[in-house]
């Protein structure tokens, strides 16, 4: 449990750089300014000294949730004969966490070995959350059980719901997880591009502002409705799981939060807010394989293909992605006499878009990797290779079309080859640990280095120190997108957190 609370610790800066760019934070508007960070609003990142699972792709046999939240209590990672058991185990069990984290992060907008060409400014910024998380399971039968979990932080007032689903069986044959939960496709340790459920675009970029036409049964237009998003882009997920020979098949579909929306179930927004696809286990003895697949109207076809073994004592995994199918916008009609959604007749021109999408148009990415310890798992060494064609393979929304773009909005992994190294040294004295994080877009010559340092001096607290840099050109993406609250590319991070749980059990 602790190492889930310690990754509170780095919220400002060991975000990594191969995330998607939307999710990296802007340059402040006034450098100079000394705000206090909600380390809350930072999102859910991985910590510089979380210890990686090894490399697997998650299934309803093997879990591992997609998102990591601050301090919320996660379900172990547990086979298919687990689950089946757990369901037959009634009653409940309630999980209750807290962590209170301060630190200082000073940066500066400049690295220091540019600071003779280029004037730099120093930021001082110090941080706090504090964060209380509760989790409650309950099997009310033999078939049927239910996990909700939620968490409040202060100073940003925020409560969040971080999970709420139900688990039913049928003969012990078919496994349905339906509700609000994440989970990972994909084995990259560094790069998650074949975690194909978190490429689903949200709800905020499909069209905003534009409008779907309603047609009567000549295909007249009969009304014209305006889709604006709820603001929300919380996602929903029905998983099916189905043990089969020497793995597993598993069916997905995901709807974002407008899907529900009562107004644009009356449009055509609603098949765009949709997102399905399935994948097979073969769990060999030597060899774990996975094949599996995605789609959606706005979305390229993704069939993904992951191999892991481990061959004296090093794991080993590689992973491809084809993404076929781009696709565009093009006019269908233009519109001079119409109704709005109020029954008002307008004049206004107005330009009716449809979609088209182009076979021919493919694109092709890939990984390997490896991961061993050494010196009886005290010295961890991992590397990875990745390379992403998919950069230009994306499709143009209405929103784009309304803003005056004529290329498609990308906002995605770091394009081209690059290379991932990850060192990590426990000496086992009050679980101090020194990690090393390296990434390297090998294409436009910009890296990012965070070293850090973590110890554990007393019961229930944790001091961590790292200095987050970027290297290279920079003109590079680590430069312009780094891991930073402020987006400075040079910064040191202090923080301290004191942290528990407790799980009250009371099963029959």
């Amino acid at each position: 449990m602790r190492r889930y609370i310690v990754c509170a610790l780095f919220l400002c800066v060991c975000k990594a750089g191969f995330l998607n760019a939307q999710t990296a934070v802007p340059p402040a508007d006034e450098p100079g300014t000394e705000a206090l960070v909600d380390l809350d609003s930072l999102g859910d990142i991985d910590s510089l000294f979380e210890e990686k699972a090894p490399a697997s792709d998650t299934s309803a046999f093997s879990e591992t949730p997609a998102e990591k939240p601050v301090v919320q209590p996660k379900p172990p990672a547990v086979p298919s004969a687990s689950v089946i058991s757990s369901l037959k185990k009634k009653g409940f069990s309630l999980n209750a966490s807290y962590s209170f984290t301060g630190g200082v992060f000073p940066g500066w907008d400049e690295a220091p070995w540019y600071w003779d060409e280029y004037p730099e400014e120093q930021t001082f910024l110090p941080g706090l959350i504090m964060t209380s998380s509760m989790g409650l399971n309950y099997q009310l039968s033999d078939t049927l059980g239910v996990r909700s979990t939620f968490t409040f932080s202060f100073p940003g007032f925020a409560i969040a719901v971080d999970s709420f689903y139900l688990d039913y069986s049928v003969n012990d044959s078919f496994f349905l997880r339906a509700g609000k939960f994440s989970y990972n496709w994909g084995i990259s340790r560094d790069f998650p591009f074949a975690n194909l459920l978190s490429l689903v675009p949200t709800s905020s970029q499909l069209g905003v502002g534009t409008f779907y036409v309603q047609t009567d049964k000549d295909g007249n237009i009969k009304k014209i409705e305006r889709y604006t998003h709820s603001g929300k882009n919380d996602t929903y997920t029905a998983r099916l799981s189905i043990p089969i020979g020497i793995g597993g098949l598993e069916f997905v579909a995901i709807a974002r939060d407008d899907f529900f929306n009562e107004t644009n179930m009356k449009t055509n927004i609603q098949r765009e807010l949709i997102y399905w696809g399935g994948k097979y286990n073969f769990a060999f003895k030597k060899a774990d394989i996975n094949a599996g697949f995605m789609y959606s109207e706005v979305m390229p076809l993704r069939v993904v293909l992951s191999v892991k073994t481990t061959l004296l004592n090093t794991e080993l995994y590689a992973e491809g992605l084809a993404a076929l199918g781009s696709g565009d916008l093009v006019v269908a009609r233009e519109v001079t006499k119409w109704v709005d959604s109020a029954g008002k007749e307008q004049t206004t021109p107005w330009t009716e878009y449809k979609r088209e999408r182009k076979w021919d148009a493919h694109a092709f990415s890939g990984s390997i990797g490896f991961a061993r310890d050494f010196f009886s798992k005290k010295l961890t060494v991992g590397s990875e290779f990745f390379y992403n064609g998919e950069s230009d393979l994306q499709w143009r929304t209405e929103a784009d079309i309304e803003k005056g773009l004529t290329e498609p909005t990308y906002r995605g992994l770091i394009k081209g080859s690059n290379l991932a190294v990850n060192l990590s040294f426990k000496p086992g004295w009050r679980d101090l640990r020194f990690a090393v994080k390296f990434l390297y877009g090998i294409d436009d010559n910009t890296m990012e280095l965070v070293p850090g340092i973590r110890i554990v001096p007393f019961p229930n607290m944790a001091v961590s120190l790292a200095v987050p840099m970027a290297l290279g050109s920079r003109d590079g993406y680590y430069y312009r997108h780094n891991t930073d609250t402020k987006n400075r590319p040079f910064s040191i991070a202090l923080a301290v957190t004191f942290s528990g749980s407790h799980r009250w059990d009371n099963y029959k």
